[in-house]
């Protein structure tokens, strides 16, 4: 997580001073924001602003995979799935169960 400081004095260091902010609402009506450098190419960072406060908007596409503690990995699940495909190939075909 990039904190919004950090994102300015980095774009600083590449000569970037100019950004475009954009104000948006939420699905649950929360005021957000995006902001982006001007006219080149460079990150973008998510906000959701609750008082004086910014908190960054994680928003993940379909079949993304992210680690958080205590949650498995894609390495995790496919090392469990090579697992799995192991011991299946164990079993006669005939007293297999679902697909």
């Amino acid at each position: 997580m990039k904190t919004l400081e950090t994102y300015l004095t980095d774009a600083e260091r590449a000569g970037v001073i100019d950004h475009r902010l954009r104000m948006q609402r939420g699905p649950d009506g929360k005021i957000r924001f995006y902001i982006h450098p001007v006219d080149v190419d460079g990150e973008t960072l998510d906000f959701e602003v609750q008082g004086n406060s910014l908190h960054e908007v994680f928003e993940l596409a379909a079949g993304e995979v992210v680690e958080f503690d205590g949650l498995a990995t894609k390495a995790d699940i496919d090392a469990l799935s090579d697992k799995v495909d192991g011991l299946m190939a164990l079993i006669p075909a005939q007293d297999r169960r679902g697909p």
